[in-house]
């Protein structure tokens, strides 16, 4: 008799729907389930960006330099055997600048405590 084990479905997971920062953006579609053979990853709303390393687990980009932007990212993963399934992740994108504020504010101490 021949053991056979079930195969799990095939589930894309593009991760959390999230808010990020800076210029660098990451996605990691790598908690995917099933026999997964190939990533692609696509664009589907929100300002153009241009996605690399777009078939694989894990894309970048980088972010549109707009102060706020709301892109939607679609990954599809496929089994080889014309099986596919997809997931959206939703990002908002706010250029970060928080370093810079940061840096101002450690700038104004160090010089009121050189003055005491």
């Amino acid at each position: 008799e021949i053991l056979q084990i079930p195969i799990p479905p095939l589930v894309a997971n593009a991760g959390p729907d999230k808010t990020v920062g800076g210029t660098f953006v990451a996605l990691d579609g790598g908690n995917s389930l099933g026999n997964v053979k190939s990533y692609s990853w696509k664009e589907v709303s929100g300002k153009s960006v241009k996605l690399t390393v777009a078939n694989t687990a894990k894309a970048t980009f980088i972010a549109p330099s707009l102060s706020k932007d709301h892109i939607e990212v679609k990954l599809t993963v496929n089994s080889g055997k014309d099986k596919t399934a997809n997931a959206i992740v939703n990002l908002l994108v706010i250029k970060d600048n928080s370093k810079i504020k940061s840096f101002k504010r450690i700038k104004r101490k160090m010089t009121d405590t050189n003055q005491a």
